[in-house]
């Protein structure tokens, strides 16, 4: 699916990936080996193809890396970039071993579920490594006139980065500003910080967007969708954060607290992550309220 001129939009419908380019290009967003299939069908339809000379992760977290070990199979003469936070992440085995582990269990749903017809094997983790890094106000240049400046949005996690492509006003966000899970409910995700969380928001806002590529689900397109979408994080973020605080200073648990959070935002294609994991990460946005009262 074509988002703008220079853009493509390829994936399942929960992990996006973008070409960004029409001769060379750049491949933005790494995704999990259980979109892998679907990315390579919509690939190898396309014609033509250009030559992806980048590959972007935009952070650290495991459904957003674990397809890069099959892209770098794909594409031998790309480059990997990401943030040096993510670059100090992915050297580390512990890391890598747990990241692994997730990738595997979420393709044993997508197997089970029969949306992908056969058992994937582990990756390398020695794959995730990354080759290039790069931080606020570096500009990767694409040739034919694109480029892609990169912005730091700290709060979701310590090493999220942003993308803008100014040639046509689109910003690969990922999931800093949140992640929808229905048209209606915008997940708050303020993993690493909250106040961080909602500074990269606003300082997103600043830029002229005319198209918001998300991590997952539907893409933004139009500036005034744009900035309701924005606004509704920042609503959604706020509202997460009030009610947090209120039910600690009740009495309620973290533990319970996080149960409540996971039933009501990891469904969809979050349901698929394991629960374990993403009951520590709600685990992690609670303890940042929890620090402020």
């Amino acid at each position: 699916m074509r988002i703008s001129e220079n853009v493509l939009l390829l994936g399942n419908g929960h992990f996006n990936h973008y070409i960004v380019g029409q001769e060379q290009a750049a491949l933005i967003e790494g995704g999990m080996s259980a979109g892998i299939p679907a990315f390579t069908q919509q690939w190898e339809s396309l014609k033509p193809q250009p030559e992806v000379s980048h590959i972007l992760a935009l952070h650290s977290h495991f459904d957003h890396v674990c397809g890069i070990p099959a892209f770098r199979k794909m594409f031998t003469q790309a480059v990997v970039w990401a943030s040096a936070g993510t670059e100090k992440l992915l050297s580390k085995d512990k890391v890598c071993n747990a990241i692994q582990l997730g990738d595997q269990l979420v393709s044993e749903v997508y197997l089970n579920d029969n949306r992908i017809s056969e058992k994937l094997a582990p990756f390398d983790p020695a794959l995730l490594k990354i080759d290039q890094v790069v931080g606020q106000g570096d500009v990767i240049d694409l040739g034919c006139g694109l480029t892609l400046e990169i912005i730091a949005t700290p709060g979701h996690s310590s090493c999220s980065i942003a993308a803008y492509l100014p040639a046509e006003e689109v910003m690969f966000v990922s999931d800093a500003a949140g992640t929808a899970i229905s048209p209606e409910v915008i997940a708050p995700v303020f993993f690493q910080d909250y106040d961080l969380y909602l500074d990269s928001i606003r300082r997103l806002m600043d830029y002229p967007t005319k198209v918001l590529a998300v991590g997952h689900g539907e893409v933004i397109s139009g500036s005034d969708k744009v900035q309701s979408f924005y606004q509704r994080s920042l609503q959604s973020a706020q509202d997460a954060f009030e009610m947090i605080k209120n039910k600690l200073r009740a009495g309620a648990s973290e533990e319970d607290l996080a149960s409540q959070l996971y039933d009501q935002y990891m469904v969809g294609g979050l349901a698929d992550y394991p629960k374990p994991i993403m009951l520590i990460s709600l685990g992690q946005l609670i303890k940042n309220v929890a620090q402020r009262i």
